[in-house]
Parts: structure tokens; sequence; C-alpha cells
């Protein structure tokens, strides 16, 4: 497949985000495109991470659903802790979360979405243990699951499993997860 409409179309929404941040710039605020994630957002000494992940199939009539074993969630999620633990002990872990904010922007909704739903609730009402469950559930689904969800064939070694037991095996997981959330922005 030589057709690049997808992936260009993935820039073009990366570059108007970017260009949507600088024009509604807060005060103090530095707006970078691809120096630290993909749209980053710098304040005082805090940092937003904006990984942006863009599908061809939503359109305005039809908006696609983030999957529950969506490899842009897992990717996402599991490219996050690799960032987070490179290089630095776990003090150093908890003090780069404490200033930073994860965002997963897409234009596709995550209304629906079983894993931010339960991040929402472990943010809102404390409930760890079945975010956890739920994580534990992902990361212990077999290859079957990921032969299923297999989307692109040069990561076939880096399945949904592997980002999901990336994220699970993490031990500042509950730190970390305080501080994503997903944000829904259409074409």
């Amino acid at each position: 497949d030589t057709n690049a409409g997808g992936s260009v179309a993935g820039f073009i929404y990366q570059i108007y985000y970017y260009l949507y941040r600088l024009l509604t710039i807060g005060v103090d605020e530095v707006v970078s495109l691809e120096k630290f994630e993909d749209v980053g957002v710098e304040k005082d000494n805090s940092k937003t991470y904006y990984q942006l992940k863009h599908t061809s199939k939503s359109t305005e009539s039809k908006v696609e659903r983030m999957r529950d074993r969506d490899t842009d969630l897992w990717k996402t999620l599991s490219m996050w802790v690799d960032k987070i633990k490179e290089g630095r002990d776990e003090d150093e872990q908890k003090a780069w979360i404490a200033e930073s904010d994860f965002v997963l922007l897409s234009n596709k909704s995550t209304e629906d979405n079983t894993f931010f739903n339960k991040v929402n609730a472990f943010q809102t009402d404390g409930k760890w243990e079945e975010l956890k469950s739920y994580i534990e559930e992902q990361a212990a689904k077999g290859s079957k699951d990921d032969a299923e969800e297999e989307e692109n064939i040069e990561e076939k070694k880096k399945t949904i499993r592997t980002y999901t037991n990336n994220v699970n095996d993490y031990p500042l997981l509950k730190e970390f997860l305080l501080k994503v959330r997903p944000e829904f922005k259409s074409d």
C-alpha cells in the first residue's frame, strides 16, 4: 500500500492542533511542535505532553470509537512509561510525573472507552483496584486477541500485549495514571 493519505491526514491534524494551541496560548505558556512530544505546552515548571492520534475512519457524521484494546491507546501509554523511566531512578520519576500531564488527543471518541472511564473514576473517587484489575486483565489477554487487533505489520513484535504488560508492570502506575487524560478533537 503506497497510499499516504492516512499519514498525511494525521500530520495535518497535528499541525492544526498546534496552530489551535498557538491561537489559544495562555499567559507565560510556550507551545512546541515535535520538541518533546507531538505538541507540548510548557508553563512555569510543568509540561503537558499531547500525543495525537488520528484516524481517517472518523467523519462528520460518524465518529470512530477508541476501542478498549486500541493500539493507539496502549502504545501511547507504554511510550510515556518508557519516556518517564528513561535513565531516572524512582524519585526522579516521581518528580517528573508530578510536574507533567499526559493527554491522548484523538479524533476517536473515548466516551465509551472502558480504560478512560475507569481512569476517570480513579481520578475522581480513588477507585484504584477497579482500574488496576482492568489493566491486569488487558495485560493477561492472549495472543489470539493480539493477532485480531494487530493494525500494523511492521509493529508485529510490539503487540498490544507487549504494551499492556509494560504499562501494568510500571511501579509508579498509580501516580502516572493520576496525570493521564483523553481529549477529543474532531477534524
